[in-house]
């Protein structure tokens, strides 16, 4: 064995002396090196891509910016679908799709669809230039408003950022991350609003009792009182509510560990399974996290040649099941209801040379097919 081998089995090991058998370990660390998948890897999960209802969503639709309406119903901006191709200088439509029918709606909004959330709020984007060039969001004329009803213009500040919960333009905050913490005023923050019945998120930046540098996350309740979630700063970007079960997710890219934010500040942190943590660590690649109703699902991304290990996992009672096996491109959006997983992947050989085959399908979790 290489010294490389030696070397790496020491680094994997001691991150798993507690969470896994030292020998079963070493096996799988071993037999993760072949492009294809060992007997050590299958050992660790379940194939399940035909175990649930999947719907694959016709090519002939174009879909950009892509958010739940409800629990059956997909609405984006698109620039084509059977009957209207959009021209040049015109905007995009924003429509529904019925996942289990394949009934198409004109929602009569144009733009691109920004953000909509489990209430109904949306945020739109309009620019008579969507098919040009990239498109600053300072560029952008700014609606928001409830799914349904007239919009109402809504002015961007630069450097705010979207919020997915609220489908609001929030704005950065202090710049806490550029000045020394002796140096800040009084009060200096990042604050991410909640649902108002929950309060806000404030990420703050100290010099601790060993002169280290550390961030504070904050759970400030409607009634202002303040409870410590942790010293790890929020990433804005990629949080997300779960209205199914009430918690806020920070999703991460491993190695990374996942946030699952209570209301009533409780914290837990889902960790990937084994399989999924070898192979960050010995291939590369990495997973992102989610969660669905029946389990945390992590979208699994590898080296080109590896491409037959990645997928979409469901971990769950019965264990670690590999659910689809293409590679996701973008973000998994998961429905209200934490059942319906919507994706766009590209199955095969995913690196640049081979030819693609991508499409979008949504799996319903929660609903297994009867074999």
């Amino acid at each position: 064995m290489s010294i490389w081998i030696n070397r790496l089995l020491v680094l994997v090991l001691m991150n798993f002396m507690v969470s896994a058998n030292a020998e079963d370990v070493t096996a799988l660390v071993k037999s993760s090196q072949s492009f294809h998948l060992t007997p050590e890897e299958k050992a660790r999960f379940v194939e399940a891509s035909d175990r649930f209802e999947k719907y694959e969503i016709p090519k002939k639709i174009d879909i950009r910016s892509v958010y739940w309406l409800d629990n059956e119903r997909l609405a984006f901006s698109s620039r084509k679908y059977p009957g209207w191709e959009a021209k040049p200088n015109e905007m995009s439509r924003v429509i529904t799709y019925n996942v289990t029918t394949g009934e198409i709606i004109d929602s009569g909004y144009r733009g691109v669809l920004k953000c909509l959330n489990h209430l109904g709020d949306m945020l739109l984007a309009q620019s008579e230039k969507e098919s040009g060039a990239l498109i600053k969001l300072k560029e952008y004329r700014w609606f928001n408003g409830k799914w349904g009803q007239s919009l109402k213009p809504t002015e961007y500040a630069e450097y705010s950022y979207i919020t997915n919960h609220l489908c609001s333009l929030v704005p950065e905050g202090d710049p806490i991350f550029a000045i020394p913490p002796e140096k800040q005023p009084p009060g200096f923050s990042n604050v991410m609003p909640l649902l108002p019945e929950h309060g806000a998120l404030e990420t703050t930046v100290i010099r601790n009792n060993q002169g280290q540098i550390e961030d504070q996350l904050h759970l400030i309740k409607p009634d202002g009182k303040r409870l410590l979630i942790g010293n790890r700063r929020l990433n804005e970007f990629y949080f997300t509510y779960l209205p199914w079960n009430e918690t806020y997710l920070e999703t991460v890219v491993s190695p990374r560990i996942p946030r699952l934010i209570s209301p009533s500040g409780e914290v837990s942190c889902p960790i990937a399974p084994v399989l999924l943590r070898v192979w960050g660590m010995t291939i590369g690649g990495y997973a992102t996290s989610y969660v669905t109703r029946v389990g945390m699902l992590w979208g699994v991304q590898l080296w080109a040649h590896y491409w037959r290990k990645q997928g979409i996992f469901l971990q769950t009672n019965e264990g670690l099941l590999r659910i689809e096996v293409g590679q996701h491109a973008g973000p998994i959006k998961i429905s209200p209801n934490g059942c319906m997983v919507h994706a766009q992947v590209v199955r095969g050989d995913s690196s640049r040379a081979a030819p693609r085959s991508q499409i979008r399908v949504v799996i319903n979790v929660c609903k297994k097919i009867e074999q």
